[in-house]
């Protein structure tokens, strides 16, 4: 007698809890549909404001005689249609296609996006976080190639580099394949953990990249009047980065020596624009020694009224800015590093001596174990 009381409360309480589960996963699912449709109503709400800021700037900044869908045609390189759909906020611009449009009207993006709004600055990260490592270290390459394009086509132009360590970039400078090939590989580990203990010796870089890595070589060849400030120990990390790798079998002795002579052959490339003070197109470089420790790799450019800055937050994508505010504030920064550095190029042949002796010690102490604390 007492079990048919007590079975029934039992089930009772069961078929409560799973119906009480049931609800609850219901209710759950209707908050995310329904906040699922805030987040796209909200997104279309800021596509459409986009839109028409973009279209005001636009209409100000054409001369009368140009009509605004002709323009963007133009531009864009795009048809009637989609620009129609553009301008009637049925799709929103892409980052691309207002970076065109900020660039041929003699704008920045922040003055198009921002609205007035000065606390605000748009940077573009330079890759994309849902493609393949590959795929993104490509783009990133190709975003390169359109920056550098900007500048070589500029008359009145104005680099500053500041230089902490090697990265990809630069090693396409020096055309250091060997180093190129590490940076490839270790951006493809950052993105995909199933190789992560694969050697050096199994990766191959694609075609195309090294096509792009040629191409962008060449467009920085052409590059004038370059100011280079260097870290009295720019060469240490990437010895350090190669020599964890090859403490982890992960490079060969064969490869560990191939990038060593190339990491001499960077350092060779810099000690000749040291002495000669223009690269082989005869394009002006000027080299300095920064006394202080340099924060990161950065680079300001202005290119007639317009400016770019990019910081390099990891090896091979940079965070891009387009702020004119904010790339003059970098270039304030590169000034003030300026003062504690001395100029080496063409000049103080002893610091440039003992400097680019401290490189070499580090290059030879390549295959050393690194020293682990704990």
């Amino acid at each position: 007698m007492e079990k048919s009381i007590i079975a029934p409360k039992k089930m009772q309480f069961l078929n409560f809890s799973f119906n009480l589960n049931i609800y609850l996963c219901i209710v759950k699912k209707s908050d995310n549909s329904r906040k699922n449709k805030f987040q796209i109503h909200t997104q279309k709400i800021m596509d459409k404001r986009l839109n028409e800021l973009l279209t005001r700037k636009i209409l100000t900044k054409i001369p009368n005689n140009i009509k605004p869908i002709d323009y963007l045609i133009e531009v864009l390189g795009i048809g009637k249609e989609s620009v129609y759909r553009r301008m009637r906020s049925e799709i929103p611009f892409t980052f691309e296609e207002i970076t065109k449009i900020a660039i041929n009207l003699g704008l920045s993006i922040d003055e198009i996006i921002g609205w007035n709004k000065r606390e605000r600055v748009f940077f573009d990260l330079n890759t994309s976080s849902c493609s393949p490592a590959e795929d993104s270290f490509s783009s990133i390459l190709g975003n390169y190639q359109k920056y550098l394009d900007l500048a070589c086509e500029s008359r009145d132009l104005e680099i500053m580099v500041t230089v902490n360590k090697i990265i990809s970039l630069f090693a396409i400078i020096s055309d250091s394949d060997t180093i190129f090939k590490f940076y490839y590989y270790r951006w493809l580990q950052q993105g995909n953990r199933d190789i992560q203990d694969m050697p050096l010796s199994e990766i191959a870089v694609p075609k195309h990249i090294l096509e792009a890595k040629k191409e962008i070589k060449a467009k920085i060849e052409r590059l004038d009047n370059v100011s280079v400030i260097l870290d009295k120990d720019a060469i240490i990390h990437s010895v350090r980065e190669i020599q964890y790798y090859f403490n982890r079998k992960l490079i060969t002795n064969d490869e560990i020596q191939m990038l060593k002579t190339e990491l001499k052959l960077f350092l060779e490339y810099f000690e000749r624009l040291m002495l000669r003070g223009y690269n082989l197109n005869g394009k002006a470089y000027h080299i300095y020694l920064s006394l202080l420790s340099v924060a990161s790799n950065s680079i300001y450019c202005r290119y007639g009224s317009n400016f770019i800055s990019h910081y390099w937050i990891y090896e091979t994508n940079s965070v891009a800015i387009m702020s004119m505010e904010m790339c003059q504030m970098h270039k304030r920064w590169i000034d003030s590093l300026k003062k504690s550095s001395v100029l080496i190029t063409q000049s103080n042949e002893i610091l440039q001596a003992a400097f680019l002796s401290k490189q070499k010690e580090y290059i030879e102490s390549i295959t050393n174990d690194l020293y682990y604390y704990g």
